[in-house]
């Protein structure tokens, strides 16, 4: 009774109600266990006792618990291997404490890679000890959970991404594929969305985005699954009796909706719609088919005159020859040297100066004139152009970097790279990186590598190692769109990396949305604890540094300071603000 009156106290509310698994192969020690339990949350516990790692996953595969206690020794099997089991899904969260008569490091060391939340030597087991690990690993179920729900949807509109979507879209295809029964992909993409960010501004573009995912969910109602896949592109997953018609009649209820125009900065903005259409199973059984089908729907539609949908057609597969032509486009500009690098400046307020920049692709097209990363690197991303326009980018930012740091005003000014998923994972990375520094001579302290916190979401132990040697380089390691992904807070700790990138999606609306601002100070607090610079991209109004400054983070990068400038025109505003 104490145990919980503490307890109660502590929290200020009654004790959770909790379905627990024990998982214990000895009958005495059970008993033991439920009693600490009882004595600790009385009839607030409904306990299940499973002598053994069979029974265990039986009665896993028919009901759900918010915890489970387990045994570290199971006869034949261990509790690690069972809790590697519970904890293999990545987008599900299990809170498992070990229960271990051994009390050593290694012990420690093996529960929490299993995915333990906490390990107890059963000889010190007493009800408050035991209450105490089941209130922290609750909490934190709890706060992965969100981080979870954070990593399947858009953080602008609130919408499923791409990661949601694709996890849907496979368990739809098992579905129609047991039921044998169509259903249809419409992948969206907004009509001169390019012109309104250019025009008016980033900000502009992200409430139209917002309004028109807003427009989207009112007009689907009772729709499988809407998503936003990423830029200005959306995709619906939706089933009818008559696929055909169901999707066409859909498809012109987005084109009409979608067209009328909606007031935004003092300026109405008319845009449209552009709609690609896949049918299951006749355009692809695969995720990946149907998306690459209805991506060429689309690419059709948005071709033949916008504001239309258009269905699959095998014939659209002709339409690659225009990605080979770019293909060949971006070989001939590595080979002739007709790329640009950008920079934009990264402000430490504290003390008002330039600490680093960022460097930003640009393409000098011969016919098009200056072409932006948005209408080349994903043509690049596909095959290995990436990796050699990514060696062009190296050896100039260093190059620049060391140019710059000859002008008095510049001496301690650094560099900034982007490293692609496709770069990060070459396996001549290291000695491409090595010889763009001895060719140079520029200071590994003054580089900064980023990587997408989506690139750092693969094998973790991998990623460790490749981390590791970056980092013995002398470089500096930076996580780029923190927030927007879902990193194990027990990886992030074993990364060696010094900063944290503040995604702009969060900071863009702290003014307006109190969850932002709560998600953005709770990344910054995360980032500090852990010992790591914090940088804030995105920052276009002085209401936003001034907040930014007030949750501690002094580092600021955005279009409030300054955009992306070519060289020349970079040295001379830094020397102005320094």
């Amino acid at each position: 009774m104490n145990v919980k009156n503490n307890a109660l106290k502590e929290e200020g509310s009654e004790l959770p109600s909790i379905r627990l698994l024990l998982v214990e192969d000895d009958e005495d020690d059970y008993i033991l266990a439920e009693d600490y339990l009882k004595e600790a949350y009385g009839s607030n516990v409904d306990i299940f006792w499973a002598s053994n790692f069979d029974k265990a996953l039986e009665l896993i595969a028919q009901h759900s618990f918010d915890i489970f206690l387990i045994d570290y020794m199971l006869g034949e099997k261990t509790g690690i291997e069972l809790t590697r089991t519970i904890t293999s899904n990545t987008f599900v969260v299990n809170a498992v404490i070990l229960l271990t008569g051994l009390d050593n490091r290694e012990v420690d060391i093996e529960a929490t890679q299993s995915g333990a939340m906490d390990y107890l030597v059963k000889q010190e087991l007493n009800a408050s000890l035991l209450e105490r690990s089941i209130r922290y690993a609750l909490k934190r179920k709890r706060i992965e959970e969100k981080l979870i729900a954070l990593a399947q949807h858009d953080p602008l509109t609130g919408l499923a991404n791409r990661t949601k979507f694709n996890l849907a879209l496979s368990e739809k295809i098992q579905q129609a594929r047991r039921d044998n029964h169509q259903f249809a992909v419409l992948l969206l993409d907004l009509d001169n969305f390019k012109d309104v960010n250019d025009t008016l501004g980033h900000s502009t573009g992200d409430a139209l985005l917002k309004i028109t995912a807003k427009r989207l969910n009112e007009t689907l109602r009772g729709i499988d699954m809407i998503a936003r896949l990423g830029g200005d592109e959306f995709s619906i997953i939706a089933q009818f009796n008559h696929v055909g018609q169901g999707s066409a009649q859909i498809a012109e209820r987005l084109i009409r909706e979608l067209s009328i125009a909606v007031e935004l900065d003092y300026h109405q903005i008319k845009t449209g719609v552009s709609i690609g259409i896949a049918i299951y199973p006749h355009d692809g059984v695969t995720p990946e088919a149907l998306l690459k089908s209805a991506d060429l729907a689309m690419y059709k539609s948005k071709r033949g005159g916008r504001g239309t949908y258009r269905y699959y057609d095998p014939e659209f597969e002709l339409e690659l020859t225009q990605t080979k032509k770019l293909q060949d486009e971006l070989q001939l500009a590595v080979e002739s040297n007709q790329f640009e690098l950008y920079f934009q400046p990264i402000i430490d307020t504290e003390h008002k100066k330039v600490i680093k920049a960022e460097a930003l692709i640009r393409w000098n097209h011969p016919q098009r004139g200056l072409v932006g990363p948005a209408e080349f690197i994903e043509t690049a991303e596909k095959n290995s152009m990436i990796l050699a326009i990514g060696k062009w980018v190296l050896h100039n930012a260093f190059g620049h970097c060391v140019e710059w740091q000859k002008q008095p005003q510049l001496t301690d000014v650094g560099v900034t790279v982007n490293l692609s998923a496709h770069q990060f994972y070459d396996e001549d990375l290291i000695a491409k990186i090595t010889k763009a520094i001895a060719k140079t001579g520029l200071d590994e302290r003054h580089i900064t590598l980023e990587i997408t916190e989506t690139t750092l979401m693969e094998n973790a132990d991998d990623i460790i190692e490749r981390l590791n040697t970056l980092h013995s380089l002398g470089l500096d390691l930076a996580i780029d769109d923190f927030g927007t992904g879902y990193s194990s807070l027990a990886y992030l700790k074993r990364f060696p990396v010094s900063t944290l990138k503040v995604d702009r999606s969060f900071v863009s609306d702290i003014e307006v949305d109190d969850d932002d601002k709560v998600i953005t100070q709770a990344i910054i607090n995360l980032g500090q604890s852990l010992n790591k610079k914090v940088i804030a991209e995105g920052i276009e109004s002085q209401q936003q540094l001034s907040t930014i400054n007030e949750f501690g983070c002094t580092h600021i990068q955005g279009y409030y300071y300054a955009k992306p400038m070519p060289l020349n025109t970079f040295i001379a505003w830094v020397k102005d603000f320094n």
